[in-house]
């Protein structure tokens, strides 16, 4: 529209010149700083959620439902749920995080086997092996890079992966534990009806006709954002599942590129999640993968 006024022939020079030199001497936030902000917004947002969830649950329904129950381990039982899925979650979100730059290619790596699959990055100025790409927010290169989590503030790669895809498990069921919770608090105190349970007409019940406490809805909102974070914990954990058992990475799998022979599922699982997998649900610990991250079996052709 702007462009289209700016047409006519009586327009004073002036304003034309002034539309034309809009942008000048505005300098462009880097995509770098912009993903920086994304990650301290969302590590804030997970501590958030994590510690409320931890308070919540010890300080208000642990007391709510032993008291509403005669069993004498439901409140031992309780305390130590909360406890294995807050650990878990904690635990696997500091592994995540801290093995991801394990996966960061810092200094040049030789191309021992000759490998076709090699390409030059621009930006770091090195040979990366395949599947590796650059990340604009930890301005480093990825072995393996399937994506960068902003809640974590590291890239998921050939290290970390293992990590995540059980992090995403135990998130996806620990808010919907809390959530539960939440939700069964205030169907036992609350006395709500079914549109109670509409966060826009708690919130008017409460600020404008004070039938509501605002206790009541805090804890409707913190059930909304858990169950919001149990289906994202819950979507990525499909997901890397399914790259898992493709032996893909994110962008492989959009691109159509199925290039790389993981072999029989058992191996594919042991490639991303180590030969001691079954220790990675119960322990956080980062054990040994059998490959490097740089050569990767690709499939046979028909000329090979």
């Amino acid at each position: 529209m702007a462009e289209d006024y700016l047409k006519v022939k009586d327009v004073p020079a002036m304003w034309r010149e002034h539309w034309e030199n809009r942008n000048a001497g505005v300098t462009p936030v880097p995509r770098h700083v912009i993903k920086q902000i994304a990650n301290r917004l969302g590590q804030s947002l997970f501590w958030t959620m994590q510690m409320s969830s931890l308070y919540i649950g010890f300080w208000i329904m642990l007391p709510h439902y032993s008291k509403q129950s005669e069993l004498p381990w439901t409140q031992a039982g309780m305390a130590a749920t909360m406890l294995l899925l807050s650990s878990q979650i904690i635990g696997n979100w500091f592994v995540t995080r801290y093995t991801g730059s394990w996966s960061a290619l810092f200094k040049q790596i030789p191309n021992i086997d000759g490998d076709a699959g090699w390409r030059s990055c621009e930006v770091c100025r090195l040979d990366i092996p395949p599947r590796s790409q650059h990340c604009q927010a930890c301005r480093v290169c990825i072995l393996k890079r399937d994506h960068h989590c902003h809640f974590v503030g590291r890239c998921i790669g050939f290290y970390n992966q293992r990590h995540f895809l059980v992090f995403c498990f135990y998130v996806a069921f620990g808010c919907s534990y809390i959530c539960c919770l939440d939700l069964g608090y205030l169907y036992q105190t609350s006395g709500f009806s079914w549109s109670g349970y509409l966060l826009p007409v708690t919130l008017w019940a409460w600020s404008m006709r004070g039938t509501c406490t605002l206790r009541n809805c805090l804890l409707l909102f913190h059930a909304y954002s858990t169950a919001c974070m149990a289906m994202a914990g819950l979507r990525y954990f499909l997901w890397q599942t399914l790259l898992l058992l493709n032996d893909q990475t994110s962008y492989e799998a959009k691109m159509g590129l199925r290039e790389y022979d993981g072999g029989t599922v058992r191996h594919r699982i042991r490639n991303v999640m180590g030969a001691y997998f079954p220790i990675q649900l119960l322990l956080p610990l980062p054990t040994a993968l059998p490959g490097d991250g740089v050569r990767w079996r690709r499939y046979k052709t028909k000329t090979q």
